[in-house]
């Protein structure tokens, strides 16, 4: 009976045995990723939900956002990694239009300060503007450090999982499949949303968004040999009325062309996937965790359909195993840094630059450093860096992309000070030539039209090896012609508008330390002109002028206009040898410190102090400070206070509002000054006068923006004011 019984087990052991042989093998499964901006963070959700059912992925074709999380995922990470990434990003960083204040080089501070309107230009193919709102600098150095341990990958069948990304051919008009390195690039051109980031150059084509052709690349997915896809797109098309602007309008219009594209395409889906998105919008990159919490709910409201693909907990775990087996090592050993995209001697500069801290290089934190202070130089577009090979040596490439319309740049600038019924307005231009006489040399031409007249040249010519990415010793020719119309108090009253017209040339030779400080020094021949245009309280004067001048210059500021930390600080020193109506030559010094912090995340502080004194003989009159003004004693007139010595002070308070829309600007402001100072011409005559200055700001397109106004001195004043003049 016993031998009769194990007979059976046995029997039943192999029966079982041979029908698990003969159970076919489970199906190929793909997953097709929609994009959508922010809103194609669901996808981390519904990934998530796949990881806890055990739903095995085989295959990802992505597009846009969708590339993105979906090459994560085929490298190996998790969507709990993917979901920490997303949370702990800071979106607003990486989204930026702009590299940070604080990144950029010396000139290019300059430029923003001066030229503050917020519009890049060129004049390579003649006049044009950037081909997208971002450069997409900040997104490239996060698809950089994804995919890092894959970039020198032949092929992304090589994934962990096998990938592909799509992308939109401008010049054929055709979607193209990207399934080979290098990987960080193919994500960047799956992503170029046009109008919003600049199109990206690869093997010859011109890319961008693959959401233009196929925003839902099922079709992809099923190329890839799955045997079930299972697409994921993000939001319904819903009936509504559009905005009858023209922005709203023409958004609704491509909405709707890209909903009848992708439709089809569904239906060739085995399931579909669509999270309700609704109170959620393509730009709330910081809502990750409720994207992913609606991709989570949508995936398990389609569990009837999915769960008949899961794995038992054995077939789930050697699924793990495998893909576990096929991730690399993200531990780096560099040997050598190879630059692209620039010319050699750039190149050559850069590797220079980069090269000694190989050692350090796998830290992102220390590579994106480097590569922030290349593209700070305003001379290239952005820069991503990957993994490549010379034989058996590994090394850290890095490809710049040059600015497709620049150089030269082309920077502009709107001046308006309107207080009470006065109004100055300027225009003004600056044309920034690079390269011409050498890396890193730049020939500026400066214009401006209005109640400036202007016309201003400088060669700035770095000496020795400095250069775009290594500052120091350099020299500067310049010459310029400038004429504006001033004011001429007598006892706070006005007296007399004149003319002031000063043509010069001269010559500076400084040092530039890293992206913060300058110091130049220099000398400058000329001839001034002054003529009274209304009012005779003035003389007509006119003569030569020679002066040597010295400046300090520190811009350690993290914005160069409302800025919420950091120091700023000026100084010059200039002695005048010959002027009209000096017979001597006599002596000013200047120094102006602004200082600034972060109460709270939406309040600020301000302090600035301004100070000058005279020295030698006396001061001519046209060539003593003044006070008076929008943020120089408000409650002022402009020039009102005068003297051979000057003070001032100030303490400015800003509450953050809100946020301006992206095509108009940054943010708004409630702000308040308080500032208390004097000219004079000796501290015995000193009168300390005091403003209180009020009103709301902006960090506009066009410029900071200031209305509002001061009181003090028994007066009030009205101000508008948009450009330099605002602190």
């Amino acid at each position: 009976m016993v031998l009769h019984v194990r007979t059976v087990a046995l029997a039943l052991s192999i029966l079982t045995v041979g029908a698990a042989a003969q159970q076919p093998p489970r199906p190929v499964i793909g997953v097709a990723l929609g994009g959508g901006s922010a809103k194609g963070f669901a996808h981390a959700g519904v990934l998530q939900w796949f990881e806890e059912h055990r739903i095995p992925v085989d295959a990802i074709a992505g597009t846009s956002t969708g590339a993105a999380i979906g090459g994560a995922y085929a490298m190996g990470m998790s969507a709990a990694e993917i979901q920490t990434l997303l949370r702990t990003t800071d979106w607003e960083r990486v989204m930026r239009s702009d590299l940070l204040y604080s990144q950029k080089s010396f000139r290019r501070k300059e430029d923003d300060r001066e030229f503050a309107i917020k519009l890049d230009a060129g004049l390579r193919r003649g006049f044009q503007i950037q081909s997208g709102m971002n450069p997409g600098h900040g997104v490239g150095l996060l698809l950089s450090r994804l995919a890092l341990p894959y970039s020198s990958l032949d092929s992304f069948d090589d994934l962990p999982i096998r990938f592909r990304c799509v992308a939109t051919d401008l010049e054929t008009g055709e979607a193209v499949e990207l399934d080979r390195g290098p990987l960080g690039p193919a994500l960047r051109a799956s992503m170029a949303l046009p109008g919003t980031f600049d199109t990206v150059r690869l093997r010859g084509r011109l890319l961008s968004d693959g959401g233009i052709l196929d925003s839902v690349p099922v079709d992809v997915a099923r190329g890839m040999g799955t045997e079930v896809v299972i697409a994921i797109a993000m939001d319904k098309l819903k009936p509504r009325k559009p905005s009858e602007s023209i922005g709203g309008v023409a958004n609704r219009a491509i909405d709707l062309m890209m909903r009848s594209l992708e439709r089809p395409r569904l239906e060739r889906a085995d399931v579909v996937i669509v999270p309700d998105l609704e109170g959620l919008g393509s730009a709330d990159y910081a809502k990750s965790t409720e994207f992913a919490a609606r991709g989570y709910a949508a995936a398990a409201a389609q569990s009837d359909k999915l769960l008949r693909y899961a794995l038992d907990a054995d077939a789930w775990e050697k699924y793990q195993a495998a893909l576990q087996a096929r991730k690399v090592p993200s531990a780096l050993r560099l040997s050598f840094v190879e630059v692209t995209g620039v010319s050699d001697a750039a190149a050559a500069q850069m590797v220079r630059r980069i090269e000694p801290g190989l050692a350090k290089l796998p830290d992102p934190a220390i590579m994106e450093s480097h590569l922030a202070w290349i593209v700070g130089s305003g001379r290239y577009a952005s820069a991503m860096y990957d993994r490549r090979k010379r034989g058996d040596a590994e090394g850290l490439g890095i490809e710049i992309r040059d600015k497709s319309y620049a150089p030269p740049l082309v920077k502009f600038s709107l001046d308006v000070d309107n207080e009470n019924r006065d109004t100055k307005l300027s225009v003004g231009s600056r044309i920034t030539f690079m390269d011409g006489t050498g890396v890193g040399s730049e020939w500026r031409l400066d214009t401006s039209l209005g109640s400036k007249l202007r016309l201003a040249t400088e060669l700035f010519q770095p000496l020795g090896d400095s250069g775009p990415v290594r500052r120091g010793a350099f020299v500067a020719p310049r010459a310029y012609y400038v004429r504006t119309t001033e004011s001429f108090y007598a006892a706070e009253a006005l007296q007399t508008l004149y003319s002031r017209e000063r043509v010069a040339a001269g010559l500076d030779a400084g040092w530039i330390f890293g992206n913060t400080t300058q110091l130049r020094a220099g000398y400058e021949v000329g001839h001034v002109r002054n003529v009274p245009r209304v009012g005779d309280s003035l003389p007509t004067s006119s003569g030569s002028e020679q002066a040597a001048s010295v400046r300090l210059v520190h811009e350690g500021q993290d914005r160069a206009f409302f800025p919420s930390r950091g120091l700023r600080f000026t100084s010059r020193a200039t002695w005048t040898l010959d002027a009209p109506g000096s017979e001597r030559g006599f002596g000013k010094a200047e120094a102006a410190l602004s200082a600034a912090w972060r109460m709270a995340p939406r309040h600020n502080l301000t302090f600035h102090a301004d100070g000058g004194f005279a020295f030698g003989d006396p001061t001519p009159l046209l060539y003593q400070v003044t006070l008076g003004g929008p943020f120089r004693l408000g409650a002022f007139a402009p020039n009102a206070l005068r003297g051979e010595n000057f003070l001032l002070g100030g303490l400015a308070y800003r509450a953050t509002l809100g946020r301006l829309p992206r095509l108009v600007g940054d943010r708004l402001y409630l702000t308040g000054l308080f500032e208390a100072g004097s000219a004079y011409d000796r501290a015995s005559s000193a009168r300390v006068r005091t403003s209180y200055t009020g009103g709301i700001a902006a960090d506009t397109f066009l410029g900071p923006i200031f209305v509002g106004g001061s009181a003090g001195n028994g007066d009030i004043r009205a101000y508008f004011v948009i450009g330099a003049l605002i602190r």
